[in-house]
């Protein structure tokens, strides 16, 4: 190494130093070098659209320049007012100067920011300006329809003035406008309503001790109805007015086993109209049992004896058609109460001793008292 150099020796005499000796490098030992620093690549990020519906998608652009020392890209995304990026996943972590993506398939309504950066083995690069990106949701045209069948009513003719000279002269002509009536509402305006009747029926048992008597199918405690599951009879009545020519009614119910969805227990039942029927009214009686009952023993409900009786909350709706079979909007939904059809009985039996000498040798059992349930017929 050049330099000067000296060495100092220290005994008990005292201490003294050597003669300095320079040391220098020939001329041709001397390098001269030179050092290239590699600029980090600028990252330039794009979108082909400012703006998406749900469910569509745009497609991302990054740009690196130079390309040759860049070792990946990265694409990162947030909604406006989140304070965490989230990485694009399914980007090209590659290198090269330009990726691209679709971006925002999954993204739900809302204003949301995009930012890139390159990577090489010495770090990556500072974030490229932030793009924005808005997603809405899509536009949906409802068409109404038009009813053909009502009538359109012309306007009136207008007056017709003539002018012969310098002084104009109104002159009035008459003109006939019919007078159209104001038709009544088309059936899709039409909202029924529905109830349960106090309903009750005679049975025909002969030989039996039921034979002729009468037995509730629906009746009412307060504002709840009531109704029997299994038992024909149970009526329902469905009424409205605005329709001159009603067509028939439907009515559906809804049991309440899980999962139940609504059931047609009369498909098209025959509309009357109310008295005065230039009003509209119309009304309509339907007649039904709510569940089967067993083949082989006809007062038994079907459900009851496959050990998943339906009672609870029934529910049910109507709607009326007109003559061409343009149907209502259905009525409000009507809950039922419905019940078991079983009578409980409560029997007290006890065994006494016999009369008599005999019954010294006896004593009288404990009362016993047993609940006895009948089916309602």
């Amino acid at each position: 190494i050049p330099g000067d150099y000296y060495i100092t020796q220290t005994n008990a005499a005292g201490t003294a130093d050597s003669p300095v000796l320079t040391v220098a490098l020939p001329a041709a030992a001397v390098a001269t070098a030179s050092v290239t620093v590699i600029e980090a690549p600028a990252v330039n990020l794009s979108l082909d659209a400012s703006t998406v519906t749900e469910g569509s998608s745009t497609t991302a652009r990054t740009t690196a320049n130079p390309a040759g020392v860049i070792a990946s890209h990265v694409l990162e995304y947030r909604q406006q007012g989140a304070s965490s990026w989230v990485q694009v996943s399914n980007f090209g972590d590659t290198g090269g100067s330009e990726q691209t993506v679709s971006v925002a398939g999954a993204l739900s309504m809302g204003v949301y920011d995009f930012r890139a950066r390159a990577a090489r083995s010495s770090g990556p690069t500072a974030y490229s300006a932030v793009v924005s990106l808005t997603v809405s949701r899509p536009v949906k045209v409802v068409e109404v329809p038009v009813d053909p069948r009502l009538p359109v009513t012309p306007p009136p003719s207008p007056v017709v003035s003539i002018t012969p000279g310098p002084e104009p002269l109104p002159i009035t002509v008459p003109v006939s406008v019919p007078v159209t009536p104001t038709p009544p509402p088309a059936v899709t305006a039409v909202k029924p309503s529905l109830r349960m009747l106090e309903c009750s029926v005679a049975v025909s048992a002969p030989g039996t001790v039921y034979h002729g008597k009468h037995y509730k199918r629906g009746w009412h405690e307060g504002k709840q109805a009531y109704a029997y599951l299994g038992r024909a009879g149970l009526r329902f009545e469905g009424s409205g007015s605005g329709l001159v020519k009603p067509g028939s009614m439907q009515l559906q119910a809804k049991s309440p086993e899980q999962g139940a969805e609504w059931k047609e227990l009369v498909a098209g039942a025959s509309v009357g109209l109310v008295s005065g029927g230039g009003s509209g009214g119309f009304v309509c009686d339907f007649d039904v049992r709510l569940g089967e009952v067993k083949a082989s023993e006809p007062w038994v409900p079907l459900s009851y004896a496959e050990g998943r009786a339906l009672t609870g909350q029934w529910l049910f709706r109507t709607r009326v058609s007109d003559e061409a079979g343009v149907w209502s909007e259905w009525s409000e939904v009507l809950g039922v109460q419905v019940v078991l059809p079983l009578s409980v009985k409560m029997e007290t039996v006890q065994t006494l001793p016999p009369a008599g000498a005999e019954g010294d040798w006896f004593s009288a059992s404990a009362p016993k008292t047993f609940r006895i349930g009948l089916w309602i017929p």
